[in-house]
């Protein structure tokens, strides 16, 4: 799952499968201070404050460009599990793949900063703060909240449930009610979901919490201080203020590059870190790695990478969007980025 924020290939990169996420809900009308957040600073909230910054990527040359590139150029991109989206440098949306509930979004127009894609779904969030999703989903995940009195920072959508933090770093969900939507009244830098559970950055000392399903480990998020969160499905994975990783739920049995620093983190049934050179590297799950190695691809840096279901794509130096996996038929049409 690409996060909306504002997910690719190498020798090494074993593409993970990326799971869909489960969870709960939020009345999408809501914009009471007891339903989503005081504003007031009641608690010490930004004694840290922002985020650091993990190392910047500019990919001067991403190497002979594979089977499947695009035509176009992108800003910002998303695999997920049966097809991909990404925004344009024009400002346009466009999804590949097996898009038969996401037809539409080609109608749909606006300024759109960052897109996210789950199973059936895609949402996107506005340059002014506004979030659309569209596609086929129950409990409301087509439904974010969009109070008149708060725009969105970042949003993570998966299978059930979607959530995100406001500009005023509170923390809003939606979808299926559940524990992982059970909002804590405090404010977050960062936010990721998974099929059972929420983990977000706390943004007064940059731990992680985490609320919803005590299953396969998804609560027990690492002690210290962290720069950035992703989850998917079965896992979570973390990078420190020094661009390590550190992972939990499904994937904690497994021990990432003590030696490399990552800029960014995605976790799936694997685990996968944006180097800073561009070139993404990745750990094993229970998967069989050797199925979900591309073949006959050299390490390659790319501006931007999203892990999908058997496939990834990046964004090239030249601003293109390139897919590729392995044991995706081509008939599936996820590779075939527009």
């Amino acid at each position: 799952m690409e996060r909306i924020l504002t997910c690719v290939v190498a020798v090494s990169f074993l593409f993970a499968a990326a799971c869909e996420s489960d969870g709960g809900n939020i009345d999408g009308g809501a914009t009471s201070d007891s339903e989503l957040g005081d504003d007031s600073d009641s608690e010490t909230s930004d004694s840290l404050g922002d985020l650091p910054d993990l190392p910047s990527i500019n990919c001067e040359d991403s190497g002979t460009p594979g089977e499947y590139v695009s035509s176009e150029k992108y800003r910002t991109i998303s695999a997920g599990v049966e097809f991909g989206c990404g925004i344009q440098t024009d400002d346009e949306l466009a999804c590949w793949g097996r898009t038969r509930w996401v037809n539409n979004i080609g109608d749909v127009s606006g300024n759109f900063s960052s897109i996210d894609t789950a199973s059936e779904v895609v949402c996107a969030l506005s340059s002014d703060g506004e979030a659309s999703c569209w596609g086929r989903a129950r409990e409301g995940l087509l439904e974010p909240p969009n109070p008149p009195d708060r725009q969105w920072k970042m949003l993570d959508v998966g299978l059930q449930h979607g959530c995100g933090i406001y500009q005023d770093h509170r923390v809003g969900c939606w979808g299926k009610d559940g524990p992982a939507t059970s909002r804590p009244d405090e404010k977050f830098n960062d936010i990721a979901v998974s099929h059972f559970a929420t983990c977000a950055i706390k943004r007064n000392d940059h731990t992680i919490e985490c609320w919803g399903k005590e299953k396969n480990g998804h609560l027990r998020a690492p002690g210290g201080k962290f720069a950035a969160i992703d989850g998917n499905g079965d896992a979570f994975c973390a990078l420190t203020y020094e661009g390590k990783p550190k992972c939990w739920g499904n994937l904690a049995q497994f021990s990432p590059p003590s030696e490399v620093e990552f800029s960014d983190i995605q976790a799936s049934a694997f685990a996968c870190g944006h180097r800073a050179d561009g070139v993404p590297t990745c750990w094993p799950s229970e998967k069989d790695s050797e199925e979900l190695t591309p073949s006959g691809s050299e390490e390659r840096c790319f501006q931007e990478w999203s892990l999908g279901r058997s496939y990834a794509c990046g964004i090239r130096a030249d601003g293109k969007a390139e897919c590729f996996g392995k044991g995706v038929t081509e008939e599936d049409g996820r590779l075939e980025v527009p």
